[in-house]
């Protein structure tokens, strides 16, 4: 198993925020198979 990439998302309640966030946490940012720490 990978280690995760840990991820900090300032500003994640605006527009930009939500769809970065949508696309770190799907897979489509990193690959399915990379676990991914994310700090909003």
């Amino acid at each position: 198993m990978k280690s995760p990439i840990k991820v900090a998302v300032t500003g994640a309640a605006g527009h930009i925020g939500y769809a970065l966030v949508f696309r770190i946490a799907s897979g489509q940012m990193f690959g399915p198979d990379q676990p991914v720490a994310l700090y909003l």
